[in-house]
C-alpha cells in the first residue's frame, strides 16, 4: 500500500501481493534463463574443444602404450597440433639416445668377447704349460709368462672399460677451467722421468701465456697423456725426438683458438691406414710394440665430447725421417 498526503486529502494505492510476487518471478526467469542457456552451451563447446584438442596426446599415449621394449623408431604422428610437436620431437630424440646407447653396449659387448678371446687362449695355454712343466726352469719361464699375459690382459680390460666409460660419459664430471701448459708441463715431466735412460727426449715448447680450456679434468689427463704415450711408442730411433708444441691464435679476437701439435719420427703409413689410425682397436700390420688400438680412440672420443677438431697428418710416403703429426684444435676463451 502506498499512502500520500495532498493539502487535506489522502491518496492511498493498494495492490496484491501475490501480484507482484508473479511480476517478479515472471521478470527473474526472463533475466535468468539466457544465462543458464548460455552457461549450459559454453559448458558443452568446451568439453568439446577439450576432448578435441586432447585427442592427438590420446592418440599419442596409445602409439607410446602399444611399443614393444626394444622398439625405439621414431614416433609418426599426423597430422601433430603445433603445440603437440615440440613433445613428440623431444621423445625422437630421447629414443635416438637410447639407440645410441644400446648400440655402444652392443659394440663393447661383441669387442669385449672379441678382444679377449686372444689374450684369455694365451693365459690358459702358460696355465697348462706351468702345470705340466717337466723341472723348475720350464715352470719358472711358464709362470713369467703368465704374468706377462695377465698384465696384458688387465690393461686391455682397465682400457675398454674407460673406453667405454668416455662413450657414455657415465662419470658425471662437469667441465671446468684448466691450465693447460700447467698440465703439459706436469705430464712430460712424469715422462721424461719414465724415460730417463733409454735415449728418447721429449721437446715442450709452450707460449708465454698460459693457455686455459673449458674441459673434463680426467678426460684431458687421458688425452695428453695417450697422445703423448703413442708418439713415444712409435718413434723411429733414427731421430729420438718427441715434440710438443702449444700456441694460440687470433688472440686479439674474444674466441682465440689454440692449437695443440705431438710429432715423432715414425714409419710412413698408407692412406687407408692413416685414416683409420682413430678406430677402436685397429692396430697397424708390423708395427712395433704392444698395445690394443683403444689409446687414440679414446684420444677421438674425448676429443668429438669437447668439442675439438683432432686430424693427422705425416709427410709424403717414402721420405726420410717421416713425421706422422697428430693435431687437435678447440676453440673458446682463453683466459
Amino acid at each position: 500500500m502506498f499512502a500520500l498526503l495532498s493539502n487535506s486529502v489522502w491518496i492511498e494505492v493498494a495492490e496484491e501481493v501475490g501480484f507482484r510476487r508473479e511480476i517478479a518471478s515472471d521478470v527473474g526467469v526472463v533475466l535468468t534463463s539466457p544465462l543458464l542457456v548460455g552457461a549450459l552451451l559454453l559448458c558443452g563447446l568446451v568439453n568439446l574443444v577439450v576432448v578435441v584438442g586432447f585427442r592427438p596426446l590420446e592418440k599419442l599415449a596409445t602409439l607410446i602404450a602399444r611399443r614393444e621394449p626394444y622398439d625405439l623408431t621414431p614416433i609418426q604422428l599426423t597430422p601433430a597440433p603445433t603445440e603437440i610437436q615440440p613433445v613428440v620431437a623431444e621423445l625422437n630424440q630421447l629414443f635416438k639416445r637410447i639407440r645410441d646407447m644400446l648400440a655402444r653396449e652392443r659394440r663393447f659387448v661383441d669387442s669385449a668377447a672379441h678382444e679377449l678371446r686372444t689374450p684369455l687362449a694365451a693365459l690358459s695355454l702358460h696355465a697348462e704349460n706351468w702345470a705340466s712343466a717337466g723341472n723348475e726352469e720350464e715352470r719358472s719361464v711358464s709362470a713369467a709368462q703368465l704374468l706377462t699375459g695377465l698384465s696384458r690382459a688387465k690393461r686391455l680390460v682397465e682400457q675398454m672399460l674407460t673406453y667405454s666409460r668416455i662413450q657414455s660419459e657415465a662419470d658425471g664430471e662437469q667441465p671446468t677451467e684448466i691450465n693447460l701448459s700447467e698440465e703439459l708441463r706436469y705430464l712430460v715431466q712424469q715422462k721424461r722421468t719414465l724415460l730417463e735412460g733409454l735415449g728418447l727426449g721429449i721437446e715442450l715448447q709452450l707460449p708465454d701465456a698460459s693457455v686455459v680450456v673449458n674441459a673434463k679434468s680426467s678426460m684431458l689427463e687421458i688425452l695428453l697423456r695417450n697422445l703423448l704415450d703413442n708418439a713415444c711408442k712409435y718413434c723411429l730411433p733414427v731421430k729420438p725426438i718427441v715434440g710438443i708444441e702449444l700456441w694460440v691464435s687470433n688472440q686479439a679476437c674474444i674466441h682465440s683458438e689454440w692449437t695443440l701439435r705431438f710429432s715423432n719420427a715414425c714409419e710412413p703409413l698408407v692412406q687407408a691406414d692413416l685414416a683409420r689410425l682413430f678406430e677402436p682397436y685397429f692396430r697397424v700390420t708390423g708395427t712395433h710394440g704392444t698395445g690394443n688400438g683403444l689409446g687414440l680412440a679414446m684420444v677421438a672420443e674425448i676429443a668429438s665430447l669437447h668439442g675439438w677438431a683432432l686430424g693427422v697428418e705425416q709427410t709424403p710416403e717414402g721420405a726420410e725421417n717421416a713425421q706422422c703429426i697428430i693435431r687437435f684444435t678447440v676453440q673458446g676463451k682463453v683466459a
